[in-house]
């Protein structure tokens, strides 16, 4: 798990979007109180909220309103963030 700044997160999460690898993404604050993960299919994208909503969500990769959906969950999550944990599994 390594820190890295907010806004290199969001462009991790955005290269994970357009990407067609298999892969698990979670994104952590520094007090590792609330988390946002993003697992990605070949059909599917997952985003998974722990945090101040407790929600799990499934879009089709090729919805138009996935991007949108993810960056709102991120902006929801780390509202004052300026630095987060990132952990990335490959499957």
């Amino acid at each position: 798990m390594q820190s890295m700044p907010i806004k290199q997160a969001e462009t991790l999460l955005k290269r994970q979007l357009k990407t067609g690898q298999a892969q698990r993404l979670t994104l952590l604050t520094q007090k590792k109180d609330r988390a946002l993960t993003l697992e990605t299919q070949a059909a599917a994208v997952t985003v998974i909220e722990a945090g101040f909503v407790q929600a799990t969500r499934t879009y089709d990769r090729s919805a138009a309103g996935t991007r949108r959906a993810v960056r709102v969950a991120f902006q929801r999550e780390f509202p004052r963030s300026h630095r987060v944990y990132v952990k990335v599994m490959k499957y």
